[in-house]
């Protein structure tokens, strides 16, 4: 199969790659100059990587020539800040919507596309619980018109918390527990840290996108949204006292209360939402936390050599 990936270089699309070389795809990235190949710089020589301008404008030109398959969208933005407002509009639905006009004019009509439980909060069938999440619900619409319009086919996986070894983001999970490896005298301010959490291991992850490449390639004219999340929730204390309980004698003190709830703070994440066929998450939140532990304790004893 032929793919062309957006947000391949970035911590879930690198793992989705990686997954999909291995299986002897062909696979083109789309990437924006100054990307970061950090996730990737293994894979040099095994995929085809093209850069955009800085108006997407050459977006044409590359599926045109590519002609994939399947496109998986998985770029974005994150930020609510004013001065990303550009950037996020950019990002999240210029790009995207480039993309689908694309591939209307070469002839290409399926894409699986990435959103977020924060387009469902308080389990609403559509609430923004920020201007992230809008804008992915405003690119979710624009996918619509082209199913109805243009009978693509689109499978939109929103995604819960995912986690996993090797994440450079500034996520809750490997911010601790490299505070912890680390063990330097340090005090971590979090909230009170009753609000529930869908956390999601990232092998679960890749395995939801391969299954709704398996759904989509015999599929034609169809607009499905699936949750990719556990049904197991746990509070961000619980998690932070599971951490813990493997570092004993650690200088790091965890304050519970350091800073206050967010606005719309997701205290008990969306519930609602269906699973793509023959797809269930595998790695609990605790199987998942020793396997990152054991990650970073082996890496580090790897340097000391």
């Amino acid at each position: 199969m032929k793919y062309l990936v957006t947000g391949g270089t970035g911590y879930i699309g690198s793992n989705l790659i990686r997954k999909l070389i291995n299986q002897k795809n062909e696979v083109h990235l789309v990437s924006i100059k100054n990307t970061n190949f950090n996730y990737i710089h293994d894979l040099f020589g095994l995929y085809t990587n093209h850069y955009l301008d800085d108006k997407y404008n050459n977006m044409l030109d590359i599926i045109n020539m590519v002609k994939p398959e399947i496109v998986i969208h998985l770029a974005g933005v994150f930020g609510n800040e004013y001065n990303n407002i550009d950037n996020l509009i950019s990002s999240n639905i210029t790009l995207g919507t480039k993309i689908l006009e694309s591939m209307k004019l070469c002839g290409v009509k399926k894409i699986i596309t990435t959103g977020t439980h924060w387009q469902n909060y308080h389990s609403n069938q559509y609430n923004a619980r920020d201007l992230y999440a809008a804008s992915k619900e405003a690119f979710n619409i624009i996918t619509k018109f082209y199913n109805s319009a243009h009978d693509f086919s689109v499978i939109n996986l929103k995604l819960f918390d995912v986690y996993g070894p090797n994440d450079n983001r500034n996520k809750l999970i490997n911010t601790v527990i490299k505070s912890y490896i680390n063990n330097q005298e340090e005090s971590i301010k979090i909230s009170k840290g009753e609000q529930f959490v869908n956390f999601i291991y990232i092998n679960d992850v890749v395995e939801a996108y391969l299954k709704a490449i398996e759904f989509i390639k015999e599929s034609k004219s169809i607009y499905r949204e699936f949750g990719v999340g556990s049904k197991e929730l746990v509070k961000v204390r619980e998690v932070v006292q599971l951490i813990s309980s493997h570092f004993k004698k650690s200088r790091v003190k965890i304050i519970l209360g350091g800073v206050p709830y967010r606005f719309r703070e997701v205290m008990e994440p969306w519930d609602a939402f269906e699973t793509i066929d023959n797809w269930c998450p595998k790695v609990s939140i605790q199987d998942g936390i020793n396997s990152i532990i054991n990650d970073y304790l082996t890496e580090r004893k790897n340097d000391d050599i």
